[in-house]
């Protein structure tokens, strides 16, 4: 589980780098975001176990390449590092759909492989949105007088990266129908085995940021960096919550959402 969720939380920080603009936000905002997904990615291949070896290598080149980015922003090699930073989420992209392929066909996780890479790829999405949109306003303070409009972009990832999100889960609970029939019939046993997770990952992962994101928006179109700033500070703890209850109840739990 563990490794699962550090790889996607690197890969979608590594991923979501790519959306905003490196001549405006410069080489040591590019060069943290770097080092944070390369450490996530550190911790995911420690944490690995099992798995096809073409899966772990793909991980790896990911790995690397994350450290040559590092390398040539040192260097001010803007556009080397956009490539090896693009080439470093084709990598991550790559392991995490053979991850899918084979965990579903194991049996490991009772879900299509389809279905499970749209939950991976969600995943991995929602939690860099939110921590880059996080960390991005906090940059406001290292650059004062940055255009408000890579905040409000930054931001509009994050909602459409929710609305993904909550579709996929309600793809997935429409698939695995008979298994939330199964347990609602006896509610003593779903309480005691899942009910405290799948509660952390409705309001933590589905409600909680929904209701923080509009709050954002709010702040953003009245130019309240700080109000906004502290807000995704909230929402970052409790979509990283919400999406370990989500790795959780996929790995380990009858009732995957």
């Amino acid at each position: 589980m563990f490794s699962l969720f550090f790889s996607h939380l690197g890969i979608g920080l590594l991923g979501c780098l790519l959306l905003v603009p490196y001549k405006r936000l410069g080489r040591g905002f590019f060069r943290f975001n770097v080092l944070l997904g390369l450490g996530f990615l550190v911790i995911a291949a420690a944490f690995r176990r099992g798995g096809p070896a073409g899966d772990a290598l793909a991980l790896l080149v990911a790995l690397v390449l994350a450290a040559g980015t590092v390398v040539s922003l040192r260097f001010r090699r803007s556009p080397l590092s956009l490539w090896l930073l693009g080439a470093a989420v084709a990598a991550g992209l790559v392991s995490t759909l053979g991850e899918a392929a084979w965990l579903a066909g194991t049996g490991t996780i009772q879900l299509s492989a389809p279905l499970l890479a749209a939950q991976f790829i969600t995943s991995s999405i929602l939690l860099g949105a939110v921590l880059l949109d996080m960390i991005l306003g906090h940059w406001y303070l290292v650059i004062p007088g940055l255009s408000f409009g890579h905040l409000e972009r930054m931001t509009r990832v994050l909602a459409i990266a929710l609305v993904l999100r909550v579709a996929v889960s309600a793809w997935t609970v429409g698939v695995a129908r008979g298994a939330w029939e199964a347990a609602l019939q006896d509610s003593m046993r779903f309480l005691a085995q899942d009910g405290l997770l799948l509660l952390l990952r409705i309001l933590f992962g589905i409600l909680g940021p929904a209701m923080l994101l509009f709050l954002v928006r709010e702040c953003v179109r009245t130019r309240s960096n700080t109000s906004a700033t502290g807000i995704l500070y909230v929402a970052t703890v409790i979509v990283l919550i919400g999406e370990i209850a989500s790795h959780y109840l996929l790995t380990h739990g009858a009732l995957p959402l």
